[in-house]
């Protein structure tokens, strides 16, 4: 019988979160909750402050609040269907009244349930104030009728493991190319994150986010820690556990490399199609695995027995150290031989290679068209010229890598 490693439970949402101002009681009213400085309201949110309380790397100072988006008030939507319902709360899509734009709703119905509604509290901490084209788009949060509900960009293509579980049988490959532009798309909301130090502490599929344009997004920010520095590191055990990191299934600090891990075996998935640990059935097994079992890699050769390049073995190799001191952090991806030898070193270029895939597959979803902010309408059109004016460059680069990598 294999040895099973020592283990101890560990309560979720303590440690070092409790230190945090963030996890002081909450005050819920007939018209309003409130915590630690945080209002939300049928009106909306407000910070005591007037500031989410975001530091950025190398600034003393609070970010300011983003000025530019576009909040969406909750009594313009209609709801149109439902995404997705757990025990606490539902998602829905909803379209708005006047500019026929689509979102996504997220509402818990009982703001007594403190583990859902301190989930969906953080996440309306960390979106507040921050906008990036890799992180999901935040329009705005409301306390009515004793439910909480927060208004979302709504992604037509849904997340990542939906988006791999609809690969045509006889093509079920992503890829490297492919998968090396949506890497550089998660790695570039991960520095995001980093540069207002937040770990985002549950990177999994089903929480990269796929539009129809190309543009791949972080979700689910319930799980978020906010670090005092760009050093600091946090001790508390949550997020879902065959993604965690081995400090994290092991209750040691971490920090932001404990997302890095996550990202390698996202990748690992997205290449294969097959967890890593795919032969783990229990909790215990998959922490054995995680803490005595090598470090994942990927197999020489993909589906089609088309070999994974070198850069890709070693960028995977990076990202899958156990020891965090050794794994590489998102800065040094960014600057990988891997993105640079696919040329995904912009955002861009990696939107429009992931498009040009979807478009590929036919992933062509009726909500799409809908789902675009008219806020970025202009801009989304101005690329899509410049894309045009690149085409005849792009089909003869991906002709130069197809032949030369066999991808």
């Amino acid at each position: 019988m294999k040895a099973r490693p020592t283990l101890s439970v560990v309560a979720p949402d303590r440690g070092d979160d409790y230190d945090d101002k963030f996890e002081a009681s909450c005050d819920i009213g007939e018209t309003t909750l409130y915590k630690a400085g945080l209002r939300i309201n049928s009106s909306g949110v407000t910070f005591a402050d007037g500031k989410p309380g975001h530091k950025e790397d190398d600034d003393e100072v609070d970010e300011c609040v983003v000025e530019t988006r576009k909040l969406v008030a909750l009594d313009k939507l209609e709801t149109v269907g439902m995404i997705g319902r757990g025990s606490s709360g539902q998602v829905f899509k909803a379209r708005h009244s006047e500019s026929n734009v689509l979102y996504a709703v997220k509402v818990v119905t009982n703001v007594f349930d403190k583990p859902r509604r301190d989930q969906l509290l953080t996440e309306i901490r960390t979106l507040y104030g921050i906008e990036s084209d890799h992180l999901v788009g935040f329009y705005g949060a409301y306390f009515q009728d004793h439910a909480l509900s927060i208004v979302l960009e709504f992604c037509a293509l849904g997340s990542l493991d939906q988006l791999l579980a609809r690969l045509p049988r006889d093509d079920d490959v992503v890829p490297e190319r492919v998968i090396a532009a949506i890497a550089m798309q998660i790695l570039t909301g991960l520095a995001h994150l980093k540069r207002v130090r937040h770990v985002h502490r549950d990177i999994k599929p089903q929480n990269i986010l796929v539009q129809q344009d190309g543009a791949v997004k972080l979700t689910d920010f319930g799980l978020a820690r906010e670090l005092s520095s760009s050093t600091s590191m946090a001790q508390t055990f949550v997020g879902t556990f065959k993604y965690m990191a081995p400090e994290r299934v092991q209750n040691e600090p971490y920090d932001y490399k404990s997302d890095i891990w996550s990202l390698g075996l996202v990748l690992i998935e997205c290449a294969t199609q097959t967890f890593p640990y795919a032969n783990a059935r229990s909790y215990i097994d998959v922490v054995q695995s995680i803490v005595e079992s090598p470090e994942p890699s990927l197999p020489e050769v993909d589906a089609n027995g088309e070999l994974f390049t070198r850069e890709f073995h070693d960028f995977i190799g990076r990202c899958l150290k156990k020891e965090p001191s050794e794994r590489a952090s998102v800065e040094e991806l960014l600057d990988s031989s891997w993105l640079q030898l696919h040329n995904a070193t912009s955002t861009e270029r990696s939107v429009r290679r992931c498009a040009t895939w979807l478009e590929q597959l036919r992933f062509v979803n009726e909500d799409a068209s809908e789902a675009k902010d008219s806020r970025h309408e202009e801009q989304h059109d101005a690329k899509q010229l410049k894309a045009k004016q690149h085409d005849e460059e792009e089909e003869i680069e991906e002709a130069i890598e197809g032949s030369e990598h066999g991808n």
